[in-house]
């Protein structure tokens, strides 16, 4: 019994020290991209419905008007409190997933809270990222499925009328539990319901998704008149060039792309974002394959593929969207959650940590703590940096947020 105690207290105090671990690089990865929120996301959160049913007009017509988000300060202010909901909600899921095992699993947590993934999340504070992945997380906190797809459906909605990116980024994840169980389903009954949930939650987001992107752009007119709408109530200066999104359809944005994939600069923005975000995603894939491989369901290998499916998944707005790094950052988020959602599903007792994984997730904490770049055309910031720090504490002590909006991209 003695021989016991003394391994049970190792155990605690290994899990200890990854907690620990965790929050230190949580906070560099942090502390690497947080700035204020960019005139791009304040911009596209002006927009409404005044010029009809538009893609990205739920969050202006819900929370802008009501909050008077017109005022730089405020939509800041929402924006870092949006941001930190999600944290909190990414470490309420962490917690509940596992803290029923035996320290196991940890050195993964470590490894993506110090990732740059983490890092882009703090850069794109007040973007619509952030506001999809609370609204991807909250079902998957749910354990009793009934309640879990009263929660999904609704939210799946909104975060498809908020971002169209929503339906390829997060909603997979938000149908992974289900997909599992149907998997996992004892009885006809049971596998059905699973399915159903899938199918209904699929077709309504889908649908949605589908009748944006298939509906006739707006002309230049209403563009320009929506353009004036926004630039005459805010108190910052727009990004006039944001409402070009609104006069290309999704065929142009596809067309668009085969033009700039032949441009060498931009592949090579593409190979610099693996070296960046490439070891996260390999180190969390290598987690689940280990994961799943350990599971002695004949149907292993089917969950290896949905896990695969939905982690990978954000790669696919490669084909539509030029933000490299924005999506990378967002693909090593998808297999995180995904990979929580598996160990959630099917238990805690396949999840083994190996010397060597923790070896191995020790040594890219090193890397990505150290300087580096984050490739989004402006740099990181290396840790310590105090000066960096000091400056941008003085900007919020003694800058107006509208002065402040006017640095931003």
């Amino acid at each position: 019994m003695p021989v016991m105690d003394t391994d049970l207290s190792g155990a605690q105090r290994q899990t200890r020290i990854w907690h620990w671990i965790t929050a230190v690089v949580a906070f560099l990865a942090v502390y690497r991209g947080i700035r204020i929120p960019n005139r791009w996301s304040a911009t596209q959160a002006q927009v409404n419905y005044s010029q009809g049913i538009v893609k990205r007009g739920l969050f202006g017509a819900a929370l802008s008007g009501p909050l008077h988000l017109y005022h730089y300060g405020r939509f800041a202010l929402v924006s870092f409190g949006l941001l930190t909901l999600l944290f909190v909600l990414l470490g309420v899921l962490v917690f509940k997933t596992l803290r029923r095992g035996a320290g196991n699993g940890w050195e993964i947590v470590a490894v993506f809270a110090g990732s740059y993934s983490v890092t882009m999340l703090a850069s794109t504070v007040g973007y619509f990222d952030i506001l999809l992945a609370s609204l991807a997380v909250l079902p998957l906190l749910v354990s009793d499925a009934r309640w879990r797809f009263a929660l999904a459906l609704p939210l799946s909605v909104c975060g498809v009328m908020v971002h169209e990116i929503y339906v390829l980024v997060f909603l997979p994840v938000v149908l992974l539990p289900f997909a599992l169980e149907a998997i996992a389903a004892k009885t006809q009954r049971e596998r059905r319901r699973s399915l159903a949930a899938i199918v209904v939650i699929a077709l309504v987001c889908g649908s949605i998704c589908v009748g944006l992107a298939a509906s006739t752009p707006l002309t230049t007119d209403k563009v320009n008149a929506m353009a004036e709408q926004i630039k005459a109530r805010v108190d910052f200066n727009p990004r006039m060039d944001f409402f070009y999104v609104f006069v290309r359809s999704a065929r142009a944005n596809v067309s668009m792309m085969r033009v700039i994939y032949r441009l060498g600069w931009y592949r090579m923005m593409h190979v610099q974002s693996v070296f960046v975000f490439g070891p996260t995603a390999a180190f969390l894939v290598w987690a689940g394959r280990d994961f799943m491989g350990r599971q002695t369901s004949v149907r292993r290998g089917l969950m290896l593929g949905l896990f695969l499916f939905c982690g990978l998944s954000p790669l696919l707005l490669h084909g539509i969207a030029t933000d490299v790094s924005r999506i990378n950052g967002l693909c090593c988020l998808a297999l995180f959650l995904s990979f929580l959602v598996c160990v959630r599903m099917l238990g805690m007792d396949a999840l083994v940590s190996s010397p060597w994984r923790q070896g191995v997730a020790t040594m890219l904490l090193v890397l990505t703590a150290s300087a580096g770049q984050m490739q989004m055309l402006r740099p990181d910031r290396s840790f310590p940096d105090i000066p960096q720090l000091k400056s941008f504490l003085e900007q919020v002590r003694h800058r107006s947020w509208a002065e402040m909006s006017n640095d931003s991209d």
